[in-house]
């Protein structure tokens, strides 16, 4: 009888093709299973074949789910591992939705309560017992799969907690027959475009607002505070030559931002200085260390609105840039 398969109950007895071979030789290149503890139809690879596992492809019976990887699929298809695709449809029609509405501004405002993490995966699955497991050739399989799991540890990642959404969006987060919890994603897009639209707002007021009130400020390219995006000529000064400002990250900011800046060796004198609007100075750092440097400015210690910032090297100007805080 060609032996392409194993066929057995979950007790691991062997159904139709008698006993295993011995181990070291070809055990067969796929075995199916029925599972009466698990309630479905198992589909894996026996040891030694390569990429030998216990789960492959899992047909629930009750719910008709299908598990790749697990024998405990929660939705109609639960992966285990990564998928690849050209591109996904989500359905979105307007003809197969009820109740809709304008997000509303409180949900936007929590976007703003969302930490970004970055993190070490620990398992891909967990890990498989083989304790009551009399069959050689299922024991053997089971023990390559968990070796392949602790292989799989460690993989860094970025993201969000699900359990801080949670507490921010519960409709974006589902939880499993496992108590884990899994991320809506792509229903994050929806409440992130609403914010940059708001932004986007918000600075076209502030750009107009800067217009009507300091139009000299925005024209002016004599070097004083207030013009946009110039550079001091170097001619008669070569301590700016070297010297640079950059954006501050992140921009628009509501905790803290970071300013990136150079100073050239042989000055004299340096200093960053933060703005408001109107002209009036609100914050100066005196830079001591040459080189390379970043400034911090906390959120806590200014209002929501537009700010100017402005590095000044042995009573020149380098340069100016805007940045918003929100909260």
């Amino acid at each position: 009888m060609d032996n392409k398969f194993h066929i057995g109950y979950d007790t691991y007895t062997p159904f139709l093709l008698g006993s295993y071979p011995a181990l070291g030789v070809d055990n067969g290149r796929w075995g199916i299973e029925y599972w009466d503890a698990a309630g479905g139809l198992n589909f894996w690879i026996p040891f030694p074949n390569p990429n030998s596992q216990n789960n492959v492809l899992f047909l629930q019976d009750v719910t008709a789910n299908v598990g790749i990887g697990t024998s405990t699929p929660n939705y109609k298809l639960d992966v285990w591992g990564d998928i690849a695709t050209y591109s996904v449809y989500l359905a979105s029609d307007a003809k197969l939705k009820t109740n809709i509405q304008p997000i509303a501004n409180n949900q936007i405002n929590k976007l703003y309560q969302l930490q970004g993490k970055t993190y070490s995966k620990k398992l891909n699955q967990p890990m498989l017992v083989t304790n009551g497991i009399t069959d050689t050739v299922k024991l053997k399989t089971i023990q390559a799969q968990n070796a392949r799991n602790l292989a799989n540890n460690g993989k860094q990642e970025f993201g969000y907690l699900a359990q801080e959404i949670q507490q921010l969006y519960p409709e974006l987060v589902s939880g499993d027959t496992s108590s884990h919890l899994s991320v809506n994603y792509i229903g994050l897009i929806p409440i992130i475009i609403e914010a940059l639209k708001e932004q986007y707002q918000t600075v076209n007021d502030l750009k107009q607002q800067l217009n009507q009130c300091c139009p000299n400020k925005q024209n002016n390219n004599t070097g004083q505070l207030g013009k946009k995006g110039t550079t001091i000529p170097t001619s008669n000064n070569e301590n700016t030559e070297s010297a640079y400002l950059l954006q501050n990250v992140p921009n628009p900011f509501s905790e803290n931002t970071s300013i990136s800046y150079n100073i050239p060796e042989n000055s004299q004198k340096a200093s960053l200085h933060v703005y408001d609007m109107q002209g009036s100075e609100i914050k100066n750092f005196e830079i001591k260390q040459r080189g390379e440097g970043k400034a911090i400015i906390y959120g806590s210690e200014l209002k929501a609105g537009m700010y100017m910032y402005t590095l000044i090297i042995d009573n020149k100007e380098v340069d100016t840039k805007r940045m918003i805080l929100t909260k």
